[in-house]
């Protein structure tokens, strides 16, 4: 894996403002804090069973299986998580970690359609500021 900032083995890389980087670093730094932490991954455990409601079940789709003739086929019910979406998992781990970090802000990124909305839910029933 190549060791530079920002890269996942031959991908990735930053390309950010300068006067975003020493907040990038502190979530990263919050980050690797917190990623080992036992405490940390159980109370997100917590919040992804009783908030968001995880695991979301699998549902047979039995015509597609007879259909293709092959493997069973089954579709993953994201809708049924809170907010009807899988952005949900990305919030709430970010609001918890800016909990955690003693933000009174959030990591949010774009704010943007379902993603904002999800953020926005998660990060009241937090008291994470917005």
């Amino acid at each position: 894996m190549n060791t530079q900032k920002g890269y996942f083995g031959e991908f990735g890389g930053q390309y950010v403002s300068e006067t975003l980087i020493s907040v990038l670093d502190g979530i990263t730094d919050a980050f690797n804090n917190y990623i080992n932490d036992p405490g940390f991954r159980k109370e997100l455990d917590s919040i992804l069973k009783n908030f968001v409601g995880r695991p979301t079940p699998l549902l047979f789709a039995e015509n597609a299986t007879n259909i293709l003739g092959g493997a069973k086929i089954y579709l993953k019910m994201e809708c049924l998580a809170n907010t009807g979406a899988h952005k949900i998992n990305n919030a709430a781990g970010q609001a918890l970690l800016a909990k955690k970090n003693g933000k009174k802000e959030d990591y949010c990124g774009n704010r943007s359609g379902t993603a904002w909305h999800c953020y926005s839910m998660y990060l009241c029933q937090t008291g994470v500021g917005l």
